[in-house]
């Protein structure tokens, strides 16, 4: 498991997911890539998983499945950080809007002066990161995917095209399989995750047996 918060403080001010999937990218080498039976990313790093696995070896993408834990494409981030959608998320979700915006303001003229600081540098810095995945450019091509959908988030998020996926367009990929879960965002890696744990293992094992042969019990 990687963590993405610790990852996050030591990320470049520029270009931070692609600084993500390099430093994943290493870890998967570390552990020794042929040890890896499928990538996992939740919300953000299901992006990054997809730009990892476009970064390998063809045949190595082909015996392992990508789980998309409630990821949207980086598409619906780009109208999300438009300023028509600002105000949108401004008139529906005044508090999380104000909070985002002001820990970008506090970031940028000077953190230390708060107390929580740091919280308004991490949040500040979240924000950039979905502002680089709003400018990414994916090529799934030849990668197996399943996403896992929470249906409430999908309520609020308002994705225009392609709604029954996120925004991902399911012939760009190997193929892309699509399990909507009846929970909120955060509830896919917290309360519902023993639901979602039991679906990820599923699709690992449906999906690329041969590479989850090759994980010592």
């Amino acid at each position: 498991m990687v963590d993405g918060d610790a990852l996050l403080r030591r990320a470049p001010e520029r270009d931070r997911l692609a600084y993500f999937a390099e430093q994943v990218k290493r870890i998967v080498f570390d552990l020794g890539k042929e040890r890896i039976a499928g990538i996992v990313g939740f919300s953000a790093g299901g992006i990054v998983g997809l730009q990892l696995m476009a970064s390998m070896d063809p045949a190595w993408v082909a015996r392992r499945p990508l789980c998309l834990l409630d990821t949207y494409a980086p598409r619906y981030n780009a109208r999300r950080f438009s300023t028509r959608r600002r105000l949108v998320n401004l008139l529906h979700h005044p508090q999380e809007t104000l909070q985002r915006l002001a820990a970008r303001w506090r970031h940028a003229h000077g953190p230390e002066a708060d107390d929580d600081g740091d919280a308004w540098a991490m949040t500040a810095a979240h924000e950039a990161l979905q502002d680089d995945i709003a400018r990414a450019t994916l090529d799934p091509r030849g990668i197996r995917a399943t996403l896992i959908r929470s249906t409430e988030a999908a309520r609020r998020a308002g994705v225009l095209r392609r709604r029954g996926s996120n925004g991902f367009d399911a012939s760009r990929f190997r193929s892309l399989a699509v399990v909507p879960v009846v929970m909120g965002h955060m509830d896919v890696i917290q309360r519902g995750s023993p639901e979602v744990a039991a679906l990820v293992a599923s699709a690992l094992v449906a999906s690329a047996p041969q590479a989850h042969a090759e994980v010592p019990c």
